[in-house]
């Protein structure tokens, strides 16, 4: 599938604004949610201008389908790190933890 960069931009916010993340505040959650429905919205509208309505929905569709896919190898990279880590066969910087793991060292 063949993405122009305003399609991946919006992609990548897309799944970028996830108000249901672990990390997110309460207060933050629906303006992630707006922000992200806008943004789809508008990428829906770019594609519906550059193809016909069939062709249009069906490409939203794969695009956002990408998401799962993506979220579903993250988690298993982040996993496989994990195991990694808690086996010691890789050692990371305290920084490195902070970032892959989200551990904060107090």
């Amino acid at each position: 599938m063949q993405i122009d960069l305003v399609e991946f931009t919006a992609s990548k916010a897309i799944f970028f604004l996830n108000p249901d993340a672990d990390d997110v505040s309460s207060a933050s959650k629906p303006l992630l949610s707006e922000g992200r429905s806008s943004i789809t919205n508008a990428l829906y509208r770019y594609m519906l201008r550059k193809r016909d309505a069939e062709e249009a929905g069906d490409r939203f569709g794969r695009l956002l389908l990408l998401g799962t896919v993506l979220a579903t190898m993250a988690v298993e990279m982040k996993e496989a790190v994990l195991v990694a880590d808690f086996f010691d066969q890789i050692k990371f910087s305290t920084f490195a933890k902070q970032l892959l793991f989200g551990i904060k060292q107090e």
